[in-house]
């Protein structure tokens, strides 16, 4: 469930449902495609955690030395600031969209305000635990919802099968490297290697744990591209 919480973010949505609009379901493949790259490579980084007992950072700095660090430092302080600020901008919208508390500037900063804070407060006060509840239910309500949403539109089946047959729509290939990277996220592969070892998921034995936790992850990920592409392409 963490897996696809963190792989489902506002990028995807937006990518899936300007995809669907733009080259229609002549990329759904590349959805598929896309999470089955994304499980092979976390299959890999739990496969080496699991084997040698250090995380992906920390073999990068056994393998390649000390100076890996910062540049991973500066990626990551970069990576903050401009992520971090178009998520409480993205929640501020959000909640505007559901409660306007005065006018919709002020409101779109008292609700990233609101947001970052209860972020801070689950970090700070939090558990990994409460963490792990809380991204299930929140990660189950909008996959049903969205799933429920594409079924309900009645789209053509036979069109959709026919989309995962891999082929370059008219409109250009950007739509494809657009699904193919938008699948899943950067911080689902740097975050799963902590999450495996805050469950005490640890030797060789573990692997296959690992690699069916991956694939239910990486499947509703799939899933809720091709919803979203769907709902687009309408």
């Amino acid at each position: 469930m963490l897996l696809a919480a963190t792989g489902v973010g506002a990028g995807d949505l937006l990518t899936s449902t300007l995809a669907g609009s733009e080259a229609g379901l002549g990329v759904l493949w590349c959805v598929a495609v896309g999470a089955l790259l994304k499980w092979a490579l976390t299959e890999g980084l739990a496969r080496w955690q699991l084997s040698t007992g250090t995380t992906l950072l920390e073999g990068w700095t056994w393998k390649l030395g000390g100076w890996i660090r910062w540049v991973f430092l500066a990626y990551i302080l970069m990576f903050t600031v401009i992520v971090g600020r178009a998520l409480t901008s993205a929640c501020g919208v959000a909640g505007t969209g559901f409660f306007p508390i005065g006018e919709p500037s002020q409101s779109v900063f008292v609700w990233g305000v609101i947001h970052s804070l209860v972020g801070m407060a689950l970090v700070l006060f939090g558990s990994f635990a409460l963490f792990e509840v809380l991204m299930s239910v929140l990660i189950g309500l909008m996959f049903v919802t969205v799933l429920l949403t594409a079924i309900v539109i009645q789209p053509d089946w036979a069109a959709e099968a026919a989309g995962f047959v891999p082929s370059i729509p008219e409109q250009g290939s950007h739509w494809v490297l657009a699904v193919l990277g938008g699948v899943g996220g950067t911080v689902t592969l740097l975050s799963y290697g902590y999450w495996i070892r805050e469950q005490g998921r640890r030797g060789r034995g573990m692997l296959p744990v690992c690699r069916l936790d991956l694939a239910v992850g990486n499947g509703m990920t799939a899933l809720f591209g091709v919803a979203v592409i769907i709902i687009g392409s309408r």
